[in-house]
């Protein structure tokens, strides 16, 4: 028997592709530590894929600086837009 480190959360979306195992890691779904005022535990698993796909929502300027890694190799930022009374996304 092994035991299971919950210190990364204790739900995860897990997917098999074409034979290519992938795990996503949710922000939302990452433990939040309210003594770690940057969040590192989360950070050091986003910061360490090589996708990250931020759903923003709001008039908020996403700074390409707000995650620095040498590992993300891809950002893609979808931002929900009303065109005509339709919900879009940019």
């Amino acid at each position: 028997m092994f035991e299971i480190d919950r210190s990364t959360g204790e739900h995860s979306i897990f997917l098999e592709f074409n034979n290519n195992q992938i795990m996503f890691h949710v922000a939302t779904l990452l433990p939040f530590n309210p003594l770690d005022k940057q969040q590192l535990e989360k950070k050091r698993h986003i910061g360490n894929d090589l996708v990250v796909i931020i759903f923003q929502e709001g008039d908020q300027v996403y700074r390409p600086t707000t995650l620095s890694s040498r590992q993300v190799q891809v950002v893609f930022l979808i931002k929900p837009e009303m065109i005509d009374d339709e919900r879009h996304y940019r």
